[in-house]
């Protein structure tokens, strides 16, 4: 109990003499500013991802929702002559895919967060 007491009454000693002391570092003067736009370039960055995802996702959800219906609607031969074509053009197929995500990341994430950043850059200056 006594040696709690001791670490106490040091610990109590030390922080009053902390902060007796002014400190040797320094913060810019736009400190502020710099960690708001941080922030701001964070969040956006967050709710542009989102928004790319969400619009992949629905994309995807509409050609799996379009291919189900098809199959229940039609008969099996239908369904297999579609899968036959997608297995055969599977590399174009790829690729048309890959340039529409690669559109769809351009245009959802990097142009509007291109657009932020220089309004911001623009504004703080």
């Amino acid at each position: 109990m006594k040696a709690k007491e001791n670490i106490d009454k040091q610990l109590d000693l030390f922080l009053d003499d902390v902060l007796k002391t002014a400190p040797d570092a320094t913060l810019s003067s736009d400190f502020a500013e710099k960690i708001k736009s941080k922030v701001y370039q964070t969040f956006a960055w967050k709710h542009y991802l989102g928004d790319f995802f969400m619009a992949v996702a629905l994309v995807v959800f509409s050609i799996g929702l379009g291919l189900g219906v098809l199959f229940f609607v039609n008969d099996s031969t239908y369904v297999r002559s579609i899968l036959n074509i997608i297995l055969t053009y599977k590399s174009i197929l790829l690729i048309v895919f890959g340039l529409i995500t690669f559109l769809f990341f351009y245009n959802y994430v990097l142009l509007n967060f291109m657009l932020f950043y220089y309004k911001n850059k623009l504004a703080n200056k």
